[in-house]
């Protein structure tokens, strides 16, 4: 797997714990993905067995508590580039659906498919990733948080997360990883794929995609449900 697929699962899960809350309640940045980090940690194991056996409630779990952190519009918009301008709106609504779903469960089923590497990341626990203090007051709606991921074959990679006020909240819409924007990196991808194919035909492709994440998710539990038949 790709240093980019494993990092950016790592980053997606740093976010897990990160729940809905007012921005006036919320600390800054820094110091809300510092400390979530560690929940996260602690959910993760809390749910490793249940994941075990049943390894499509990773993505439900994800879903469920990441969404409401990550601004899939606002990355829709800039992986569309100039053809969010002339999409319709149900293009557009069905674009952002599918993306979301997309970058949910690509990510995701790297660690369902590779499980010891989610075992890894719980192994190191918290110090997988460190965040820099912001150093001065945020004088802007937007902010860029600068991180270490220490992965756990010894690399350290240098991170940037991204985040804009939205609806009296910190969302996430990019990730940069060692020069390196994920939102960059999908709009050169699509937009190839757009000008060969089209808007229409590209969310089918990636409704198919979705559709074959969650089958393989599906079939780990089949897996899952028939090894524990077998010990009993």
């Amino acid at each position: 797997m790709s240093a980019m697929r494993v990092l950016a699962s790592t980053l997606l899960l740093s976010l897990l714990l990160v729940t809905a809350s007012a921005r006036a309640s919320t600390p800054p940045p820094d110091e809300m993905l510092t400390g979530l980090t560690a929940q996260m940690f602690e959910l993760l194991r809390t749910e490793r067995e249940a994941v075990r056996e049943q390894p499509a409630r990773l993505f439900t779990l994800v879903d469920e508590v990441l969404s409401p952190r990550v601004d899939f519009e606002r990355m829709s918009r800039w992986v569309l580039g100039r053809y969010w301008r002339t999409a319709t709106e149900t293009q557009r609504e069905q674009f952002v659906a599918a993306f979301h779903n997309l970058l949910l469960r690509f990510y995701v089923s790297a660690l369902l498919k590779n499980p010891e590497e989610l075992d890894a990341l719980l192994a190191e626990g918290e110090g997988i990733i460190t965040f820099q203090p912001l150093g001065e007051p945020m004088t802007s709606e937007t902010v860029t948080v600068r991180a270490q991921a220490n992965l756990p074959d010894g690399r350290k990679v240098a991170v940037h997360f991204n985040l804009h006020a939205r609806d009296g909240e910190w969302k996430v819409f990019d990730l940069n990883v060692e020069g390196i924007s994920l939102i960059t990196t999908y709009r050169n991808t699509f937009g190839s794929e757009i000008r060969q194919l089209g808007l229409d035909r590209v969310i089918e492709r990636l409704t198919e995609r979705n559709h074959e994440l969650m089958q393989f998710a599906e079939s780990l539990n089949s897996e899952a449900i028939a090894a524990s038949a077998s010990h009993d």
